[in-house]
């Protein structure tokens, strides 16, 4: 597991505690939860982009990949790539899940989520990373699914999903570190 899928595992456990155990604070501390996340992957990030800068320094061959043999563009794209797409496709995935439960309970009369799932379906879009918010994804198609068929089988309503959202992404992240092959975590390479 890389240090910034540790920072996402470890930052959705701190908000399933809190969701769990102050629930009327949840939505303060949901917000900081994500500032966290943010600064936490970002910067985990920035210092893996400077490790790869001062090898590349320090090394006799490396060095050809910076300046003055190359441009700091070359450097800059290759982190960007490498390091800073895939978490930027999850956050950018995570703002378009806000958006979309975000539209859909305004257009329903808020029928579909509480006021503060939202913000908790994007923070576990982005903190499970890419391409493991593709699974996410899924699995909770299916996790709804199944726990919307009981629910209308025994004639219970509408079936929440509230405390289902971050167990979920805490197990894809799991399982995309520990089973997933990597031959089919290549497919998603950016």
């Amino acid at each position: 597991m890389e240090f910034a899928e540790k920072v996402g595992f470890v930052l959705l456990f701190a908000a399933f505690v809190v969701q769990c155990a102050a629930h009327p604070r949840f939505p303060l501390a949901l917000r900081r939860v994500w500032a966290m996340g943010i600064v936490g992957i970002g910067g985990t990030l920035a210092s893996q982009a400077y490790a790869v800068y001062a090898g590349w320094q320090g090394s006799e061959l490396g060095k050809f990949f910076l300046p003055p043999y190359q441009p700091f563009a070359y450097f800059f794209g290759y982190v960007g790539e490498r390091l800073f797409a895939p978490w930027g496709a999850a956050l950018a995935a995570a703002v378009l899940a806000v958006w979309i439960a975000r539209r859909m309970n305004q257009r329903y009369g808020g029928r579909f989520f509480e006021s503060e799932e939202p913000m908790l379906i994007g923070l576990c879009f982005f903190m499970s990373g890419y391409p493991a918010f593709f699974f996410y994804l899924a699995a909770m198609l299916v996790v709804g699914a199944g726990v919307s068929a009981v629910y209308q089988l025994h004639g219970w309503g509408r079936a929440p999903l509230y405390y289902w959202w971050v167990p979920v992404a805490l197990s894809v992240i799991l399982l995309k570190v520990y089973l997933v092959p990597q031959s089919v975590l290549t497919f998603f390479v950016l």
